[in-house]
């Protein structure tokens, strides 16, 4: 439970900061950082609450992740869109890495390899 929490708080923290990057915004690390806190939280409240995971769940932890981090911000979905676009990014990296790697690690790769054998 522990490494997730950490492994949320890099993901997101990294992926706040790329998004800030990607839309030419100034980045407040603190900031960034209290939103990766965050998206961390809202992680492992939706592990103990499964239905804290549901889409309105989600939305709510995006609009409180976005308000931290960019919250000064005119137009706050440019950060948001591209946050999302990097996070589809990042999960088609890492699932791609794991059908690669052949670990079979999760009930989606077998689903993945029978798309990608044809």
């Amino acid at each position: 439970m522990d490494s997730l929490f950490w492994l949320e708080l890099i993901a997101d923290t990294v992926l706040l900061w790329a998004a800030g990057k990607l839309c030419g915004i100034r980045r407040r690390y603190f900031r960034i950082l209290a939103a990766g806190l965050i998206g961390s939280g809202y992680t492992l409240l939706a592990l103990f609450f499964p239905p804290a995971a549901a889409l309105p769940g989600k939305v709510a932890s995006l609009a409180l992740m976005l308000l931290a981090a960019y919250g000064g911000e005119k137009q706050l979905w440019r950060p948001g869109l591209a946050y999302l676009f990097l996070c589809a990014v990042y999960g088609g990296v890492a699932a791609g890495g794991i059908v690669a790697a052949g670990t079979g690690a999760g009930a989606g790769v077998g689903v993945l390899r029978r798309v990608s054998a044809g």
